[in-house]
């Protein structure tokens, strides 16, 4: 997502054989002859791909994992986190109950944002750690839909300013209108090699075995789009994730797990959303939805009932109308998915179907009325989307309509002219 403030922070000093100076806590140094453990209940891996300036909240992260695991959760339980931060080589960790032992060290620092590093560690942990059910958390940046490779023209400032070791305290939205930087999560954006990678979401799709996990939650900006879940369709059961940017604290783990844990996926919403509602300013700032991705399927159906009817032409939307944005960037990209298929005007009949397909799909969905005080939700349906409209056909559209949510949908059509 690429809206943060505080910048590129000093190297972290970790030794790269031991991360016990990671958490005030006992952890033991790598070993790497592990003997897999008994089949658990549930196994949770969380992917951290903090190579980036994300860095520094690894140890409170991690240490809220540690405490959840610390009597909240009964036995029968596993929490692993594969780490990828500054300065340190790649590790995988056991968040145990008062502990964090380190199981692996690889002997160089792995690219956190390569779908084969990404399947690679999945395997691992499924034959490390088997269970009847696994969880997978995205830790770190995220970028929504949007392909890496065209990502300079929606935030051109904010590339210009990558890797720079400087503070950036207003970003320009509008030509006359400056809003504050605060720290946000920005998918799995690595800058180990001195500049951004990360992975698409296409790509995330292929590196995860189909029907493995039962939830996937997105600890990342903008990752609950339309766009991501019918990707994801056959990858998880549930998908937890927000529409607008995340701060960069992160979830409140420390509470969260055990409702992960015990799949009350409601619960955990809540619990989020509850932990950033009684902050103040800027901080006061959640939006998370819980979706069911065995209906994604029918949303998209009714979606293309909703573009074949529609009376307005998809590129005016923006132009002739006021769309609930759901970015912040310079050129807009992610709007609320509800409003974009209530403007394009397909009919009562189509709409109201299409509105009780949406309904199915998002179980559950909170939001805070503001977005760090400078972009209002008077909408937000859970889901964002992406608007193919014309001024983007030279550099994103080529993306977009080769998607497999624009091959079901036909949002976006080809042009002749």
């Amino acid at each position: 997502m690429l809206a943060e403030r505080v910048i590129y922070y000093v190297k972290s000093a970790i030794a790269p054989a031991c991360i016990a100076v990671m958490i005030l806590s006992a952890v033991s140094c790598s070993h790497d002859d592990y003997e897999p453990s008994a089949e658990a209940v549930r196994t949770i891996l969380v992917y951290m791909a903090a190579d980036n300036n994300l860095s520094t909240y690894v140890h409170d992260n991690l240490d809220g994992m540690r405490q959840a695991m610390d009597g909240d959760i009964s036995s029968g339980y596993n929490l692993v986190a594969f780490v990828d931060r500054v300065g340190a080589h790649s590790a995988l960790v056991n968040i145990t109950d008062g502990r964090i032992d380190t199981l692996k060290v690889w002997s160089q620092n792995l690219q956190s944002s390569s779908p084969d590093v990404l399947s690679m560690v999945i395997n691992t942990v499924i034959e490390s750690f088997p269970a009847e059910s696994y969880g997978l958390i995205f830790w770190g940046h995220g970028s929504g839909w949007i392909p890496y490779q065209v990502h300079s023209r929606v935030d051109p400032q904010r590339l210009r300013s990558a890797g720079k070791t400087q503070t950036i305290e207003m970003l320009q939205i509008q030509p006359d209108t400056l809003v504050p930087f605060v720290d946000t999560r920005a998918s799995c954006v690595d800058t180990g090699n001195g500049k951004y990678e990360w992975m698409n979401t296409s790509q995330i799709a292929e590196a995860i075995p189909d029907s493995l996990f039962d939830f996937i939650l997105f600890d990342q900006c903008f990752m609950s789009g339309v766009e991501i879940a019918y990707d994801l369709r056959t990858k998880a059961n549930w998908m937890i994730g927000s529409a607008v940017e995340i701060l960069a604290y992160g979830y409140p783990y420390a509470s969260v797990m055990q409702s992960l844990f015990y799949g009350d996926y409601r619960s955990a919403c809540r619990i989020f959303y509850d932990y950033y509602d009684a902050r103040s300013g800027d901080e006061r700032t959640a939006a998370v939805a819980l979706i069911n991705l065995s209906e994604i399927a029918n949303v998209a159906n009714t979606f293309r009932k909703v573009v074949d009817n529609a009376t307005i032409d998809v590129d005016n939307l923006e132009f002739w109308y006021s769309l609930q944005r759901c970015d912040r960037y310079i050129n807009h990209v992610m709007f609320d998915f509800l409003d974009v298929a209530e403007r394009l005007e397909p009919g009562a009949a189509v709409i109201d179907e299409f509105r009780a397909a949406l309904a199915k799909c998002v179980s559950y969905s909170l939001n805070t009325q503001w977005v760090v005080n400078s972009l209002e939700l008077k909408k937000c349906c859970g889901m964002n989307c992406y608007v193919p409209i014309r001024r983007y056909d030279q550099d994103i559209n080529p993306f977009y309509i080769s998607s497999s949510w624009n091959q079901v949908t036909g949002f976006l059509k080809s042009r002749d002219d």
